[in-house]
């Protein structure tokens, strides 16, 4: 969603290779549902954003060296500067 100059995002995302451990984020938003992929907008997000934590990490079998976890968004706004190309150019 977009209010104003920012970007509001929320959800949680699964399975992500050094999820909430990195500065920086790309995130791939739908900012109109009704334009399937060229609605989608790709966005950077610092790590260190109110509302943005990481979650449970995976415990795996094999290849330990690798952190695998949750991204948590809550409520995380993000200037609108921060997008990466023209809104809707993020696929």
């Amino acid at each position: 969603m977009r209010e104003g100059d920012e970007y509001l995002i929320n959800g949680t995302k699964s399975l992500i290779t050094t999820g909430g451990i990195v500065g920086l984020y790309t995130v791939f938003r739908t900012v109109d549902r009704q334009k399937g992929l060229k609605g989608v907008t790709a966005i950077v997000v610092p790590g260190n954003m109110p509302g943005l934590s990481g979650g449970t990490k995976e415990k795996k079998m094999v290849d330990r060296a690798w952190c695998v976890g949750e991204v948590i968004f809550d409520r995380v706004r993000v200037a609108g500067a921060n997008r990466l190309g023209d809104e809707g150019e993020g696929f």
